[in-house]
Parts: C-alpha cells; sequence; structure tokens
C-alpha cells in the first residue's frame, strides 16, 4: 500500500516530476559549412549524464536528423501530452551573431542545422524563434536573455 505522505521531488502532488531532454548534435554539415569533431559525442554524453544520473527521458538527433522541421516536431512531442516540469534543450554545433539592421534589438543569435546553406542566412536557425517555441510551451522562463 502507498503511504499518502510519500515525498515528492516536484510539483506539489507528484511524486517524480517528469524530466525531458531534446538534445541536438552536429558534426557533419554541408554546402560548404567546416565539419565539427566533438559536438555529437558532446550531446551523446550529456544525454548519458542527464539519463542515468537524473533521470530523463532523453531524446538526442545528430547529423542529418537535425533540421528545422524536425527541430520544431520534437519540440512539440516533448511538451505533450503536457509540459514537463523539467526540459533541458541543448544544442551542440555552429552558431553565429548578428547585429540587425537598425542595431535596436543588439546582436541576434543563430543555431546553425545540419542542412543550412553558408550562404543563405534564412537557413538558420534564429534564437529567438526557438525561445518561442519553448514558451508557446510554457516551458522557458520570460527572461529576455535566455
Amino acid at each position: 500500500m502507498e503511504s499518502s505522505s510519500a515525498p515528492t521531488d516536484g510539483p506539489v502532488g507528484k511524486l517524480r516530476p517528469s524530466r525531458r531532454a531534446l538534445l541536438l548534435g552536429v558534426d557533419r554539415y554541408g554546402s560548404e559549412i567546416p565539419p565539427l569533431r566533438n559536438a555529437v559525442r558532446d550531446a551523446q554524453s550529456l544525454g548519458a549524464v542527464l539519463h542515468d544520473a537524473q533521470g530523463y527521458d532523453v531524446r538526442l538527433l545528430t547529423d542529418e536528423e537535425v533540421t528545422w522541421p524536425n527541430l520544431q516536431r520534437e519540440l512539440a512531442a516533448a511538451c505533450t501530452p503536457e509540459p514537463p516540469d523539467y526540459f533541458v534543450f541543448y544544442f551542440a554545433g555552429h552558431g553565429i551573431t548578428t547585429e540587425t539592421e537598425d542595431g535596436s534589438l543588439g546582436p541576434q543569435g543563430y543555431l546553425i542545422p545540419q542542412d543550412a546553406c553558408r550562404k543563405d542566412s534564412k537557413s538558420f536557425w534564429p534564437m529567438r524563434q526557438v525561445l518561442a517555441c519553448l514558451r508557446a510551451w510554457d516551458i522557458a522562463d520570460d527572461d529576455p536573455r535566455v
């Protein structure tokens, strides 16, 4: 018989908080983007620690799996049927920052997916758009510095 006074480790009434992680690692790029050597290994190592030591349900995408449509699908899947209590989003790969045309928003960050084209900045992932996806599922802090 379960005790009604069982300790909780998370929100009131939950015996175990839900923990999910979406980890992305890209070593092999196409379209004239130089390869990396340890991004996939870094994502795999973090995944092992999160799963084995912290009990996270880990979803790992590497190389050719790391595309914008896959990211959107995986973020949605991570947050259904309801957002997890704890969520880790990790990207190991190339990224850049650029200034906005008028400079009013300051530097803007971009993640470079595997299928990006070096000469087409529209193929980069705006970090603001990734954050907007996380906020839509209420799993990101409203801190604008995030």
